[in-house]
């Protein structure tokens, strides 16, 4: 008789689990990248409640997949700890539980490498109407490919025309002289002029056939970075792309006539640290400050840091920890790490 009921028991549980197999949708935006040219990728859960499903929906995630075995969990949402996102790599999620209609569970990435790619697994857990849990799953997947010289020079053509518009733009503006109009003009020229280095290289755009360089790849679609704010006479800007060494980082600031922020006084910090505070999509930045044997150093301008604000148990101990990170986990306190980081990173540049 025991026998009997457990067997009854998993053909129920196997039963309701082909039920709802067509409840939980799990869908990728797009399905494949090119790797440097697409801006974006959604990874999006749905759940929608019915007969044969979970009585009541505790908790959606989403895990990935790079070598085809096991799935590492990037976010979860739950009733009764909320939302969570357990990966550093600027992903942006929203979600929500409704057990009156659909659930939902998106991730967000801008600029994804190929580090987004692989095979992504939505599950969604909860009681049935006599208490067992049921677990449904559903995947999907995301592959990636690289550009060819024939892409890359579309693109060239494509920047061209930007540049055209933004002359235009400009010869307009020259009739104005009100105050806001002079300031956009001096933004929109500072574009064209990376938009003309830019598309001067051309010939050197077609050796990365052979050479593969995402990085400097990366740098021709970060033309509009995203403002902060005028203040001690500085500006400040933070890259919409990310990169995996100061080096990179530090290039992107170059291509903008500006470099890392090299932070010099309170005042600097706090105004730096209040905008990253009222962030949503930023986690970690890089600063220009590396560490020379034993000095920390302004890597602009080759001089002793005059001024710290360590997060605890900060700066870290060992020669790898040598260059200073800005995180939002540290409350935007500053902290060392490698300054060849394994997790993608903003660029913090400073044009003064």
């Amino acid at each position: 008789m025991f026998h009997k009921n457990l067997i009854c028991f998993v053909f129920l549980v196997l039963h309701l689990l082909g039920r709802s197999e067509s409840l939980l949708t799990a869908v990728a935006t797009p399905s494949q990248l090119n790797i440097g040219l697409s801006n974006s990728l959604d990874v999006r859960c749905y759940y929608q409640p019915s007969h044969g499903s979970p009585s009541a929906l505790v908790s959606l995630i989403i895990g990935r997949s790079n070598n085809g075995t096991a799935f590492d969990d990037l976010a979860s949402v739950n009733v009764f700890s909320g939302q969570k996102v357990f990966t550093s790599e600027g992903v942006t999620a929203t979600s929500a539980i409704n057990n009156n209609g659909e659930s939902y569970l998106n991730l967000h990435w801008d600029f994804p490498g190929e580090f987004a790619s692989g095979n992504y697994e939505c599950s969604a857990q909860g009681p049935d109407d006599v208490g067992h849990n049921i677990v449904i799953t559903n995947t999907t997947s995301v592959s990636y490919s690289k550009p060819d010289q024939d892409v890359l020079l579309v693109k060239i053509r494509e920047m061209d025309a930007l540049l055209k518009r933004l002359q235009d733009t400009i010869s307009e503006l020259r009739y104005n002289n009100s105050a806001e109009d002079i300031r956009l003009a001096a933004s929109i020229y500072n574009v064209e002029q990376c938009c003309i280095a830019n598309t001067k290289k051309t010939d050197d755009i077609l050796l990365l056939d052979n050479v593969r360089d995402n990085t400097y790849r990366a740098l021709l679609w970060n033309l509009q970075p995203q403002f902060i704010s005028y203040n001690l006479n500085n500006k400040y800007l933070i890259s919409k792309g990310i990169f995996q060494s100061v080096q990179d980082a530090e290039k992107l600031c170059n291509a903008f006539n500006s470099h890392l922020v090299e932070i010099n006084c309170p005042e600097e910090y706090n105004l730096v640290s209040s905008w990253l505070q009222n962030t949503t999509d930023i986690n970690y930045v890089y600063t220009g400050v590396t560490k020379v044997g034993n000095q920390w150093m302004y890597r602009n301008s080759n001089r002793p840091v005059d001024y710290f604000n360590w997060a605890d148990s900060e700066p870290k101990t060992g020669a790898e920890n040598d260059c200073m990170f800005m995180e939002v986990t540290m409350n935007w306190q500053m902290s060392s790490y490698k300054c060849a980081s394994p997790s993608p990173i903003h660029a913090l540049c400073e044009v003064e």
